[in-house]
């Protein structure tokens, strides 16, 4: 009788489904967008869903659509504007100067070409991505972490530092569906939103962080993980990494490498610590190695010594400053990691990252963003962009970079001493960073003037004899 009654409720849930599939499209004007907001007449006609794709409202015209069950249920606006793109820009534009109580338009109602509709309503999510959950969420906190001073701890990050980064944007995107190209185009709106507000990256981190997506993409989409010895050509085995600084007899443990041989003894926690430490303090001294091989070597011992994201975040924090692309090298590798080490993260933040991560992505859903990155470059040509910023005294900006896919970014009100927070989207983003690099390169000019004064006294004492 229960299983009856499932079967009938899947079916009427089956049936819910397909009226929730109408749609009901009308002509629009930029003028018109004040009628129909305040309940004018739109007189918008029924289509069938299969021909919503190949909408089109040619070179000057606009369409408005709605996905509603009945004319009776259509909401204030439609879910989505069809336009061109220089058609889409003069409604923002207008929209602003002649209704500025509606806020960014792009925040109430989609704004879409007609080739963005058709990807957005073609593509199909990446399921596979769900075994590599840890890992995402990883690459969050380590992104994170890149960006500050080793006195930041994985407990002290916030969700929105998480949202800002370009590994929640990227790995949103591979989620979602969108191919590589489109996801290379995402990456570039990341970076030229945060330029427009005059806020800095670290190009050599981002452009890591979309190498390791990329890779990971690829075997999301064939259904394997990294499990082997190698991450983007760089070699992983610890016994070879080890034997370069006197440590032999050592095997690869760990679930990302193969187990020990019956000739290799099991190392103590101690022991293992002990490795680390000797190992970590020849690499900051050694020379002939770029600092983002080190950190990748960095990270492989970290995880090769301990059990647990966080664990293996704390043994690398006394060297995070020095090799800061490191706590990115090891999110990458929690592709074999329980979805626990990860998404634990933060109290709940992991798994709310996880949450949004793989939150269904829409185009006929709610906006949950403030503004698209379109409406942001138009209003940001003239003085509506501070007036919007000012009236509604936002610290940040969820921002739209393609249908479902966003990312915060700060505004004039952010204010670094807010209480949790760092500079994470700020013109300081990089600042403890740039401020030890200032450091070392000061501390290396004292060094090469004390030797030099120590060779002009030598030489001073020579001529005295």
């Amino acid at each position: 009788m229960l299983f009856d009654q499932l079967r009938g409720r899947t079916r009427i849930s089956g049936s819910l489904l397909a009226r929730s599939e109408t749609y009901w499209v009308a002509d629009l004007s930029r003028e018109d967008i004040v009628e129909v907001a305040r309940g004018g007449p739109a007189n918008p006609v029924r289509v069938p869903a299969s021909q919503i794709p190949r909408m089109d409202a040619g070179p000057d015209g606009a369409l408005a659509v709605w996905r509603a069950v009945s004319k009776g249920e259509l909401g204030c606006l439609p879910q989505v504007i069809i336009a061109d793109q220089g058609v889409l820009e003069d409604f923002t534009a207008w929209a602003a100067t002649y209704f500025p109580s509606l806020g960014p338009l792009s925040a109430q109602t989609r704004l879409l070409t007609p080739t963005v509709l058709r990807e957005a309503r073609r593509r199909e999510s990446a399921t596979n991505w769900r075994r590599l959950a840890a890992c995402a969420v990883a690459l969050c906190f380590g992104e994170v972490l890149s960006y500050t001073d080793q006195s930041r701890r994985a407990t002290d990050i916030t969700f929105i530092m998480c949202r800002s980064t370009l590994s929640f944007t990227l790995i949103r995107s591979a989620i979602l569906g969108f191919q590589p190209s489109r996801i290379k185009e995402i990456a570039q709106s990341w970076r030229s939103v945060r330029s427009r507000l005059g806020q800095s990256t670290n190009v050599e981190s981002s452009q890591l962080v979309q190498e390791i997506i990329f890779d990971l993409a690829k075997k999301a989409e064939v259904g394997t993980t990294a499990k082997g010895r190698a991450l983007l050509g760089y070699d992983l085995d610890v016994p070879s990494i080890l034997g370069r600084y006197g440590v032999y007899g050592v095997g690869n443990e760990g679930p990302l490498f193969s187990s020990r041989q019956k000739h290799e003894r099991s190392l103590t926690a101690e022991e293992r610590v002990e490795i680390f430490d000797r190992v970590s303090t020849a690499l900051v001294h050694e020379g002939g190695r770029g600092d983002l091989e080190k950190g990748l070597i960095l990270a492989t011992l970290a995880y090769w010594c301990r059990a647990g994201f966080p664990q293996q975040l704390a043994i690398m924090a006394p060297y995070q400053e020095v090799f800061p692309q490191s706590t990115i090298w090891l999110a990458a590798l929690q592709q074999e990691s329980a979805k626990s080490d990860a998404l634990a993260i933060g109290e709940g933040i992991g798994w709310r990252l996880a949450r949004e991560l793989f939150r269904a992505g829409d185009v006929f859903a709610t906006p949950s963003c403030d503004i698209s990155e379109l409406e942001l470059e138009v209003l940001m040509r003239g003085s509506n962009f501070k007036g919007l910023t000012t009236a509604s005294d936002r610290a940040r900006l969820e921002v739209e970079l393609f249908p479902g896919v966003t990312t915060v970014v700060r505004t004039e009100h952010y204010s670094v001493q807010s209480p949790g927070e760092v500079p994470i989207t700020g013109n300081t983003l990089h600042s403890a960073f740039e401020e030890k690099e200032r450091e070392r390169a000061l501390k290396s000019v004292e060094s090469s003037l004390q030797r030099a004064v120590r060779d002009i006294q030598r030489l001073r004492r020579q001529k005295r004899r």
